[in-house]
């Protein structure tokens, strides 16, 4: 017989060093197993990251033609109240009917209501650049995780091949769309500074 199994103390701490050394085996088995849905959930951010980054892009794209649209619109409207006024003038000369004039009027009064509520729509499509701010804060929020679980997943001895962004955008996490109205002066200045 060895001397182990002769001392009680030495069997006994021979018997909890075989128990701690079977819970940290377990441990490690446990930490095994939680790894693989973190390493799955790390390699999957890139993927959600770029998905957001598309949405944005897309989004961008569709908002800046439909402005483009509207710009031209609103363009050829301006031109349009211009030469009415000019042959009204003119017309006026003559000294024809009411009801040419009230025509003129109506003609006015609706593409003057067009361009108002284009002014309104080029307005309502600064939601795009709110949407962008907030997928920006996202995404960022989506690679800080993904950096942090690749630590966790360093930690637990996996070597990992991670898409760790560094860029960092500007943002404002906060950005919202509001209704507000400008008014109809502020808007003709802009207008009237494109030309």
């Amino acid at each position: 017989m060895n001397e182990i199994t002769k001392d009680p103390w030495l069997i006994k701490i021979k018997g909890n060093i075989d128990d701690l050394a079977m819970n940290i085996s377990q441990m490690f088995d446990s930490l095994h197993i939680i790894s693989k849905p973190i390493k799955e959930s790390t390699e999957n951010m890139p993927l959600a990251a770029d998905h957001l980054a598309s949405i944005t892009k897309q989004t961008e794209l569709a908002t800046t033609q439909i402005l483009d649209k509207l710009d031209s619109m609103t363009e050829r409207d301006n031109n349009t109240l211009e030469l009415i006024s000019e042959e009204r003038t003119k017309l006026g000369q003559l000294k024809l009917n009411d009801s040419v004039d009230k025509t003129f009027e109506i003609i006015e009064k609706t593409i003057t209501d067009d361009l108002n509520d284009s002014y309104e729509i080029m307005e309502s499509l600064q939601f795009q650049d709110i949407t962008s701010q907030r997928i920006g804060f996202i995404t960022n929020l989506l690679n800080d995780v993904e950096h942090k679980l690749g630590t966790l997943l360093a930690a637990l001895g996996e070597v990992t091949k991670l898409k760790v962004f560094e860029k960092k955008e500007h943002f404002d996490p906060k950005a919202e769309y509001s209704d507000s109205k400008s008014k109809q002066k502020d808007i003709d200045k802009i207008i009237a500074s494109k030309k």
